[in-house]
This record gives C-alpha cells, sequence and structure tokens, in this order.
C-alpha cells in the first residue's frame, strides 16, 4: 500500500506541474482568446483530467524507471570494466 501511495504522489506531483505551468493549457488559453471563441469546461475537464493524468502517469512512470536503470548499471558497472 505504501507503493501505490508514494506513485499517486508522484502522478500527483506531475499532474500539479501540468496544470499550473502546462504549455497545453497556455495555448489553449491563446487560442481560446485569439479565435474569440470560448471552450467549454467539459473540453477543459477532459483535458486536465484525462490527457493531464495520463501523461503524469507516464511521467512518473518514467522517473521510475530512469532510476531503476541507473541502478542496475551501478550494480553492474564492476562487472563490465576489465
Amino acid at each position: 500500500m505504501a507503493d501505490f501511495c508514494e506513485f499517486l504522489f508522484a502522478v500527483f506531483g506531475h499532474w500539479v506541474l501540468l496544470v499550473t505551468g502546462g504549455a497545453i493549457t497556455a495555448l489553449l488559453t491563446i487560442w481560446e482568446r485569439y479565435q474569440g471563441v470560448a471552450i467549454s469546461r467539459r473540453v477543459y475537464v477532459y483535458i486536465v483530467g484525462g490527457l493531464f493524468v495520463f501523461v503524469a502517469i507516464f511521467l512518473a512512470w518514467r522517473d521510475e524507471h530512469r532510476q531503476r536503470l541507473t541502478a542496475t548499471a551501478a550494480v553492474n558497472r564492476p562487472y563490465l570494466e576489465p
């Protein structure tokens, strides 16, 4: 259960960064103002709730994957050197 909570915290951290400083959100807002068309709340909810959560999950997985690769390389390094 602790691992799952750690994963959720990592996903939430990435999600917050995407929502508050995301280029996609900024581009949507700029496009909305430029076109003079209001983007519905439903579209924003789909983007923030769906796309950003998916990207946040991927980023959390990528962080863990890179850490595992680094740890594996550190363990195997003495065996690879002559």
